[in-house]
C-alpha cells in the first residue's frame, strides 16, 4: 500500500471509508494478466472490503475476455451461413463479400492486438477462414465468367 501509512490524505476519502491502494504487478503482461485476478481475490481477506480494480493490466484482461466470449457467441450465429455458403445454396462470392468480410470488419476482430494465446488463435481460425473464403470467392467469380464466355462462344 502506497501513501496510507505515512498520512497521506489524498489517497484516502474524507469519511475515511474508501481508500486507494496501488498495486504494481511484475513480470511480462502475460503474467501480470495471469496474477491480476489473484490480487482481486484477496478481498475475501477483509470482509467488508469492496475492491474496484482498474488500470491497464486489468483494462487488457477484461478486453480479452469480452473479446473471447463475443467470439463464442458468434460463432453459432454464423454456422448457418457458413453451412450455405460451404453447401453451394449461398453464393461463396455473395458469402465473402456481403456477408464474412463486413461482419469481421464490424468486430474488428482481426484489428486488435496483445491479446490472450485464445484471442490469438480465434484470430488465427478467423483470418484463416477469411483466406479460405476469399479464395473460394475468386474461384467462383472464375468459373462464372468461363461459363459467360462458354454460352456466348
Amino acid at each position: 500500500m502506497v501513501g496510507a501509512d505515512h498520512g497521506d490524505t489524498w489517497l484516502r476519502s474524507k469519511d475515511g471509508r474508501t481508500l486507494l491502494v496501488a498495486v504494481r504487478l511484475k513480470g511480462t503482461d502475460k503474467e501480470r494478466k495471469q496474477a491480476a485476478p489473484g490480487v482481486v481475490a484477496a478481498r475475501s481477506a477483509a470482509p467488508g472490503l469492496r475492491l474496484e480494480p482498474s488500470g491497464e493490466v486489468w483494462a487488457n484482461r477484461e478486453i480479452d475476455e469480452t473479446i473471447e466470449r463475443d467470439l463464442s457467441r458468434a460463432e453459432p450465429l454464423t454456422a448457418p451461413v457458413l453451412f450455405l455458403a460451404r453447401s453451394g445454396i449461398l453464393s461463396p462470392e455473395i458469402y465473402y463479400k456481403d456477408i464474412a468480410l463486413p461482419f469481421v470488419r464490424m468486430l474488428g476482430a482481426l484489428d486488435i492486438t496483445e491479446v490472450t494465446p485464445a484471442g490469438q488463435h480465434a484470430q488465427e481460425k478467423i483470418a484463416a477462414h477469411m483466406e479460405e473464403a476469399a479464395e473460394r470467392a475468386g474461384r467462383y467469380r472464375a468459373l462464372g465468367e468461363r461459363l459467360k464466355r462458354l454460352a456466348t462462344a
